[in-house]
């Protein structure tokens, strides 16, 4: 039973995986301003679904030891291209930005942390700005 239901389960991951594959194509083809952000989104979540599963791709001779290897070497590498687009892409999807529906490491976590009384959410302030970084006031330094 158990055998069985591993194979049900992976053929309905390989359908999803291709529905995915072949939407976001289609979609592609369609973007106008987003082309940049979607070829990248759908490069990486390709690259690490192969990742995934590459001990498959491996056994079943689709890939060989060397691109494996080559493939392993460069999964920082391929998230580290997609850095510049992360904004953009959780910006589009709709969140509403109000700061106390938000967790405090979406805002200046160090500034929370910093504080004695963690019920206080507003402690974080606004949303963290990336491009400023956190801020260091009462940050606490772990003593061992």
């Amino acid at each position: 039973m158990h055998q069985s239901n591993e194979a049900i389960q992976s053929l309905a991951e390989s359908f999803a995986e291709r529905f995915y594959l072949q939407s976001a194509i289609d979609g592609l083809s369609k973007a106008n301003k987003s082309k940049k952000l979607l070829e990248n989104v759908i490069y990486l979540h390709m690259y690490l679904y192969v990742f995934k599963h590459i001990s498959f791709y491996m056994l079943n001779g689709f890939v060989s030891d060397a691109a494996a290897q080559e493939l392993i070497a460069n999964k920082d590498q391929a998230i580290k291209n997609f850095l510049p687009f992360l904004n953009t892409a959780v910006d589009g999807l709709g969140l509403l930005m109000i700061p106390e529906i938000w967790a405090p490491i979406a805002r200046d976590y160090v500034a929370f942390n910093g504080q004695s009384d963690f019920d206080d959410i507003k402690a974080a302030g606004t949303f963290f700005d990336p491009t400023k970084g956190a801020t260091q006031v009462g940050q606490r330094i772990a003593r061992m």
